[in-house]
C-alpha cells in the first residue's frame, strides 16, 4: 500500500493519523511514524504497518500508564484494568506494565507495604489481606507486608477502636456483642477481639 497522507492530530500532541490509498488507516505515535519513515508516496508492507501500529500502541500506552502512576500508587491489576477501559490492547498492557516495573515505579510489593501502614491504626490483618486480594496484589507480596502487622500493633488499633465504640454506652451484652462484631467487621481475628472485649467488660457484670 501507498501512504497517502500523515497528519497530526488536532488536540493530541505527539499523535498523528496514517492515510493509504486515500483511506484513513489508524492513529499513531508521531515517534513510531518517523522511526518508520511513514510518509506521504511511501510503500509499506502489510506485515510493517502491523508492526509500526504495535509499537505505537505500547508507547502511547506507556505515556498514559505513568501519567496515571504519578496521580498515586497503583497496582499492576489496577494499572492493566485502566489501560484496557482506555481501548488499549492486552499486548500493549502488558508492555507497558513489564517497563514500568523495570523502571521499579510499578512494585506490588511496595504498594502492599505501604497500604498495610497505612491502615494498621484502623484495620486487621484480615481486612488488609482482603482489599489487598481486591487489588490483585500476589500472595507472597501480601505475606511480607503483613508481617509486619504485629500483635503489639494489632491489640493497640483494636483498644483504640474499642474505647471510641463504647463511648456513651453501658456495659452490657449488647454492647459486648456490638463492639464484638465491631472489630470482626474490621478485619481483627477472634483472638484479638476477645482480649480486648476481656479488657473493656471483666469485671463489668460477667457478660463471658
Amino acid at each position: 500500500m501507498t501512504i497517502t497522507k500523515v497528519e497530526p492530530v488536532k488536540g493530541k500532541s505527539g499523535r498523528c493519523n496514517l492515510y493509504a490509498d486515500g483511506e484513513f488507516i489508524c492513529s499513531l505515535a508521531l515517534e513510531t511514524a518517523v522511526k518508520y519513515r511513514l510518509k506521504a508516496g511511501a510503500e509499506i508492507l502489510r506485515d510493517e504497518l502491523l508492526a509500526a501500529v504495535s509499537e505505537s500502541e505500547s508507547r502511547l500506552a506507556f505515556d498514559r500508564a505513568a501519567a496515571y502512576l504519578s496521580r498515586g500508587q497503583r497496582t499492576e491489576q489496577e494499572l492493566k484494568k485502566y489501560l484496557m477501559s482506555k481501548g488499549f490492547a492486552e499486548e500493549a498492557c502488558e508492555s507497558a506494565a513489564k517497563k514500568l516495573k523495570g523502571y521499579g515505579i510499578l512494585d506490588d510489593g511496595a504498594y502492599a507495604e505501604n497500604l498495610t501502614e497505612s491502615r494498621k491504626s484502623g484495620s486487621g490483618a484480615r481486612k488488609v489481606r482482603f482489599e489487598l486480594r481486591r487489588k490483585g496484589v500476589p500472595e507472597d507480596d501480601i505475606e511480607r507486608a503483613l508481617e509486619k502487622l504485629d500483635g503489639g500493633v494489632q491489640e493497640s488499633a483494636a483498644r483504640t477502636i474499642a474505647e471510641k465504640y463504647m463511648r456513651g454506652k453501658e456495659r452490657n451484652l449488647k454492647s459486648k456483642q456490638g463492639l464484638y462484631r465491631r472489630l470482626a467487621s474490621r478485619g481483627f481475628g477472634s483472638d484479638i477481639c476477645m482480649r480486648v472485649l476481656s479488657e473493656v467488660f471483666d469485671g463489668e457484670g460477667g457478660y463471658d
